[in-house]
């Protein structure tokens, strides 16, 4: 079976600047998928490349096993829904909101309504459809605009920072309420979020995006901070890191967890960048275990379950951690 998406050597430029690169990612249906990365680093454009809203520059975009081109963008785009970050929403009731998808889709008056009806059950605010758009909070309104969205019936729901300024028990809602996308009826859910905690736990695969570059796998370590070119230090303000000697300029700092070692004593080695810190957790990911390690920041390694088990590795336990300077990438 053919992935939902597959993506290779894509490009995507806003004026003569480059703001995405995708070498190659596939993504399957039925998972739920969560765009991590800082902002800037082009988590919407992404979006709006699977939404096809718009062509690459170079590349190929295949959904469901069709190259998306200048023929087929529009069918292609009218078979996904995407919720911005800020949903706007009309003057008018709840109700008449959600319905107004399905109805601008050309579904009939009662077709849309008992799409409307189904798509509020199913983001668990059935008791809204009366009140007034007006009289929502920010969390409620957006779980409006991912009703009217669902009840379009898409075969992909893509999100824009869901759960961005919501408390945490509107989030633990929302986030239960998008967790299968076999209940929602979609072959799959992308959401962007800055919260790593929220997309361990509830995507079964994560993307990384940093600085425009896009890539399947553990979360990427991204810091910002104040790089010194003379002492070839990265300082983030927790951690003074060391990066490579050629390194004379940049903002931010990413680091990719399977670069990152782990040992219950510090190790003699030629690696610069040596912290000692405690573990905060641990969870599966794609056959490894991904450790968070507390250190001044939050450090991900990506080690195999062997070497978690040699170690002893539970939260709360202390470890050391060290990386090479080259590993560092500064942007």
């Amino acid at each position: 079976m053919s992935p939902l998406y597959r993506l290779a050597g894509v490009k995507v430029r806003r004026g003569d600047r480059e703001v995405l690169d995708v070498a190659r990612l596939e993504l399957k249906a039925g998972r739920v998928i969560a765009v991590v990365g800082p902002n800037g680093a082009g988590k919407s454009t992404l979006l709006e490349l699977l939404a096809c809203l718009l062509l690459p520059a170079a590349g190929r975009v295949e959904f469901d096993g069709q190259t998306v081109d200048a023929a087929n963008v529009r069918s292609c785009a009218r078979r996904i829904a995407l919720v911005a970050q800020e949903p706007f929403l009309f003057d008018r009731s709840v109700a008449a909101n959600v319905r107004l998808g399905p109805a601008l889709r050309g579904l009939g008056r009662a077709v849309a309504a008992g799409a409307a009806d189904a798509a509020l059950e199913q983001l668990g605010i059935a008791h809204l459809a009366g009140r007034h758009a007006r009289e929502l909070s920010g969390g409620e309104a957006r779980r409006v605009a991912i009703a009217r969205m669902l009840a379009i019936r898409p075969e992909v729901l893509l999100l824009d920072e869901p759960f961005n300024s919501l408390d945490n028990a509107t989030a633990a809602g929302l986030a239960a309420a998008i967790s299968d996308p076999a209940r929602l009826g979609t072959r799959g859910t992308v959401f962007t979020t800055h919260d790593e905690a929220l997309a361990l736990r509830l995507a079964d695969e994560v993307v990384n995006v940093v600085d425009g570059a896009v890539q399947r796998g553990a979360l990427m370590n991204v810091y910002a901070g104040r790089l010194d070119p003379v002492t070839h230090t990265f300082d983030t303000g927790r951690l003074v890191l060391h990066v490579a000697d050629h390194v004379t300029t940049g903002t931010r700092v990413a680091l990719d967890p399977a670069h990152v070692v782990l040992s219950a004593a510090r190790l003699d080695s030629s690696m610069r960048n040596v912290f000692e810190g405690r573990v905060a957790q641990l969870a599966e990911h794609a056959g490894d275990v991904l450790v968070t390690v507390q250190a001044g920041e939050r450090l991900h390694a990506l080690i195999t379950h062997a070497a978690a088990r040699t170690q002893g590795l539970q939260p709360g336990c202390r470890v050391w951690v060290s990386f090479k300077s080259n590993a560092l990438r500064v942007f």
